[in-house]
């Protein structure tokens, strides 16, 4: 919604008189900078009948139902995947340095294992002789 002007709510039932959503928005294009719709059913048709048109904003923000075409959800998907490739190669190729000294690291890792092995390794019941040895572990966030 825009942030200071009007809210406008445009319903897509064809009355006489009235013009279509298609026809109503390709005409917002030329002077909005943002294009928030909200709607229960989202066709990516209705984007691609537009085209040369909705590139013209700054930011686009769809909320939208469960119900969709195939197309539609292909395309939604494909758009998604593409992206999270990106963000993925991107950041594969950043440089990473370690900004922890080696004692520091060493002492965080001591903890975890006595940690892990205070909780979780404890309520698995290891058999009596056997000494459970922590393989790996990650950091996720």
């Amino acid at each position: 919604m825009a942030d200071n002007g009007p809210v406008f709510i445009i319903d897509n039932r064809a009355e006489e008189g009235t013009e279509k959503v298609e026809e109503y928005l390709g005409r917002w294009c030329n002077f909005s900078e943002t294009f928030d719709i909200a709607t229960g059913y989202f066709e990516i048709g209705a984007l691609r009948r537009m085209d040369g048109q909705w590139q013209k904003f700054d930011k686009i923000r769809i909320l939208m139902g469960d119900e969709t075409s195939k197309s539609t959800k292909s395309t939604i998907l494909n758009v998604i995947n593409s992206k999270l490739d990106e963000s993925f190669d991107k950041e594969k190729d950043e440089e990473r340095t370690m900004n922890i000294g080696e004692d520091d690291l060493s002492n965080a890792r001591r903890k975890i294992e006595n940690h892990i092995f205070s909780t979780i390794v404890r309520d698995m019941r290891i058999p009596i002789g056997h000494d459970p040895v922590l393989q790996c572990w990650m950091s996720l966030g």
